[in-house]
């Protein structure tokens, strides 16, 4: 695959992956917005598509950077909105793939180690887990 397309895949795999908005919003229980931000600093959320598994890294500093399938990373800034994670990719962006300026999910699960399906129409079945720590496709 050339260089630029293999970017441009990379691309819409991982707004597949991060720009996905599931089928209905999910209630978190009475969580707090603090819950959900002790789940994702410094820990692991692996999304797996049709393309392979995403791995996405959040950082206390509100920064997360992704390995996608190819290979390749990305990367952008994250907040908590009440129950939902929003994310902004900032780099790279590779030519014909749009994504909004923010993307907001709410996500099933905000346990470590429970997976949980969602269909999506673009990119079928996504399968999401938390991680603890920062890990990537080598573990």
């Amino acid at each position: 695959m050339p260089g630029h397309a293999r970017k441009a895949f990379a691309g819409r795999a991982l707004c597949l992956a991060l720009a996905i908005a599931l089928p209905s919003e999910v209630a978190l229980s009475a969580e707090s917005s603090t819950r959900v931000t002790d789940i994702a600093v410094g820990n692991t959320l692996r999304v797996v598509n049709k393309w392979g598994p995403t791995y996405i890294v959040f950082t206390p500093s509100g920064g997360w950077r992704a390995d996608v399938p190819t290979g390749a990373h990305t990367e952008g800034t994250w907040r908590v909105d009440g129950q939902r994670l929003c994310v902004t990719q900032t780099s790279p962006l590779p030519p014909g793939v749009e994504i909004g300026p923010e993307n907001c999910i709410a996500l099933e699960a905000w346990t470590f180690d429970k997976t949980w399906d969602v269909e999506d129409p673009r990119g079928g079945k996504l399968v999401y887990t938390w991680l603890r720590g920062a890990r990537g496709p080598k573990g």
